[in-house]
């Protein structure tokens, strides 16, 4: 804190794998701790389902030198979607939340969902206002409007099921009957050799896919190679409660500290991390180091030695996550989205003059993205 400019920021956000009030993510015995290393705030707030208010939100408030804001996912109070989306989240249940964290003086802050699934598209905007003035009626001080990701709505299932009727095929019919209680959703199946063969060939026609461990093991390769190789592919895990994130390609020790590495993938699947925390405005950041980290390598293996502004990249996170919120980020973010396009702007340069010397160092991409 001490390093940074002021106006030092008056609320903090503490983020955990799970809701804050569970005990196996966040054990009692700690919250004195992290209540000692919250001091000097104004406000804290921290994330939990709505099941999980009630004593140890008390005692945390009391450790803690300035407010409690704690934020729960309402998301919307449309009668289908709510039911579909099973987050066990019934709203007499966030309606008692709400009246002890009111009868306690603690914050709450509500999370409403812009595009619900199961909501109809015309319908959407009515029930994200409907849902924001119930959330405000029930005594939230803020409320958070997520624009939910767009997807086709469409679940493909892959095994070989044709063959391995036992196993594979277990697996199709729990995938069939689960599908079959969501009724928005479309359904279709491919035998595992014919899905590969889509995937190369016309890969936008997919959304979700589900398969056993050892075809998803190979096709998730088959599908980073549709776009670049494993060098650009992110991944994230989710679980109900948890997510974690990581390159496809693993931890590839074996190039460590030899300036060979291709960090899109990591910057991404960070990205997807932001986005899953609904950090929106980091996700931005993320994408404009993605296309620094691109153009710097680029240009570098056309041998204009910027391989330093991959590096640089680490320090920029840093920065972006210091720089506030609101105009301020926005006004970052313009500069260093200018920064991007500025490297873009050499490594197009660069890349001419390489191809009008006609250059041919061994080991050189012309096109310069591919590691």
């Amino acid at each position: 804190m001490e390093e940074i400019e002021p106006p030092l920021p008056t609320r903090l956000k503490l983020y955990n794998a799970s809701n804050f009030f569970d005990r196996r993510a966040v054990p009692p015995e700690d919250l004195p701790r992290i209540a000692e290393l919250a001091r000097g705030f104004a406000t804290v707030t921290v994330e939990s389902h709505a099941n999980m208010i009630g004593p140890l939100t008390l005692q945390f408030a009391a450790l803690l030198s300035g407010r409690l804001e704690v934020a729960v996912g309402l998301e919307t109070i449309h009668p289908v979607a709510i039911t579909h989306l099973n987050k066990r989240l019934e709203l007499p249940r966030f309606d008692s939340a709400a009246a002890f964290l009111a009868h306690h003086d603690i914050d709450l802050r509500a999370f409403v969902l812009l595009g619900a699934p199961y909501v109809p598209a015309a319908e959407s905007i009515e029930w994200t206002v409907r849902t924001v003035e119930y959330a405000a009626s029930r005594g939230a001080r803020r409320v958070a409007i997520i624009p939910v990701r767009g997807g086709k709505g469409k679940v493909t299932c892959t095994s070989k099921y044709n063959l391995l009727r036992d196993s594979d095929g277990l697996f199709r019919s729990v995938v069939e009957a689960t599908v079959a209680e969501y009724p928005a959703l479309r359904y279709e199946q491919y035998i595992v050799d014919d899905c590969a063969r889509r995937l190369v060939a016309s890969p936008s026609e997919f959304d979700v896919v589900v398969m056993p461990n050892l075809y998803g093991d190979i096709l998730s390769d088959v599908a980073a190679g549709t776009l670049g190789g494993l060098g650009l592919a992110p991944s994230g895990c989710y679980g109900e409660t948890y997510a974690y994130f990581e390159s496809v390609h693993g931890s590839a020790p074996d190039l460590a500290g030899k300036n060979l590495i291709n960090p899109t993938a990591t910057l991404l699947s960070a990205g997807l991390m932001l986005e899953y925390l609904t950090l929106g405005w980091n996700v931005v950041g993320v994408v404009v180091l993605v296309l620094a980290a691109v153009s710097a390598r680029s240009v570098a293996l056309a041998g204009f030695g910027l391989d330093s502004l991959i590096e640089i990249g680490a320090s920029t996170v840093v920065v972006w996550q210091l720089t506030g919120t609101g105009v301020h980020r926005e006004r970052v973010a313009m500069r260093l989205i200018g920064g991007a396009f500025i490297v873009l702007a050499l490594y197009v340069a660069a890349q001419a003059v390489y191809l009008l010397v006609g250059g041919d160092r061994p080991g050189v991409s012309p096109v310069g993205i591919v590691w």
